[in-house]
């Protein structure tokens, strides 16, 4: 599988190493891993000066999200970067493992979401953490969506569905599936 990992540019001056075994131990379990963005990256880049360079940076982590079948973040430093691309894999049906060493932010822990999970973690506990990993991953790896369904419709259900998924920056195949899933929360 594809893996988006997640961390706190910022706080890689005192987490740099747990991200680093976080990484290693994704990539031992066979799955390839999107991290550059974190591990190559400094918070205050004198590079991107101009909003065009800001924008391709933008357009390549939502890439890489978009292109990911599941996302690992590590959250023991806050950031609100992290929390919006939490936010966006979230609204993109991803499949999330939060891992955190003290306490993740309450905000986390109040989401009533099946698609993110919260796992406190030792980085110095390899064993352990191999575990929640490779739990984590066989789990979504049958939960994942591989049904496939056509739908027909007309011109102005299509508009109308294309305008609703453009402003809840999702898929229209999202938009749909939240539809569907939000009637089944009703009936239950």
């Amino acid at each position: 599988m594809k893996v988006f990992f997640n961390a706190s540019i910022a706080g890689k001056n005192k987490y740099s190493k747990d991200y680093g075994i976080i990484i290693k131990a994704i990539k031992k379990l066979g799955h390839i891993v999107y991290s550059n963005h974190i591990m190559k990256n400094e918070c205050d880049r004198k590079d991107l000066k101009l909003k065009k360079d800001y924008r391709k940076y933008s357009k390549l982590i939502k890439d890489l999200l978009s292109k990911s079948d599941l996302v690992v973040a590590e959250v023991s430093f806050p950031s609100i970067m992290v929390g919006f691309i939490l936010h966006l894999a979230l609204q993109q049906r991803k499949q999330v493992i939060v891992l955190y060493q003290n306490n993740p932010h309450r905000i986390l822990v109040g989401d009533a979401s099946k698609l993110l999970t919260l796992k406190k973690y030792n980085p110095k506990q390899h064993h352990r953490l191999m575990s929640i990993l490779k739990d984590f991953f066989n789990k979504n790896k049958e939960d994942s969506l591989n049904i496939r369904f056509n739908l027909m419709i007309d011109k102005t259900l299509n508009a109308m569905i294309d305008r609703k998924s453009k402003a809840a920056s999702i898929s229209k195949a999202n938009y749909i599936r939240n539809l569907i899933e939000e009637e089944i929360n009703r009936e239950s």
